[in-house]
């Protein structure tokens, strides 16, 4: 996977994003300057991508494994706030890190860039 094209990628994501509200859900839809307001702080928390290992723990049994599943993955994003936004190449899903210790770890959080990162 080359990192030029997946920053391409989350950019053009960020530039159409298109936010969807299906009828019947529950709740209010967000408003536009909330969305607005997030697309411009991803835009602002874009880094150059860079590889780095990720110890998944999205499910329990990834939680409770004896050895843990640790997988390359992309870091595209930086809010500052101690959360990162990585891309899986694997799975080929965007998803959330936060620093634990030592070491990176995903927390359940995964899909699509902008989603991911408006979920922080």
């Amino acid at each position: 996977m080359d990192l030029d094209e997946l920053s391409k990628r989350v950019a053009a994501e960020i530039d159409n994003y298109q936010y969807d509200y299906p009828a019947g859900m529950i709740g209010k839809p967000l408003a536009d300057d909330v969305i607005q307001n997030h697309l411009q702080e991803m835009r602002a928390a874009l880094i150059k991508p860079y590889w780095t290992e990720i110890t998944l723990r999205d499910t329990i049994e990834q939680q409770n494994a004896s050895v843990p599943i640790v997988r390359r993955c992309a870091v595209v994003a930086d809010d500052t706030k101690g959360t990162l936004l990585a891309f899986d190449p694997i799975a080929g899903r965007f998803l959330l890190v936060m620093q634990r210790c030592e070491t990176l770890e995903s927390f359940g959080v995964d899909g699509d860039s902008v989603g991911c990162f408006m979920a922080r």
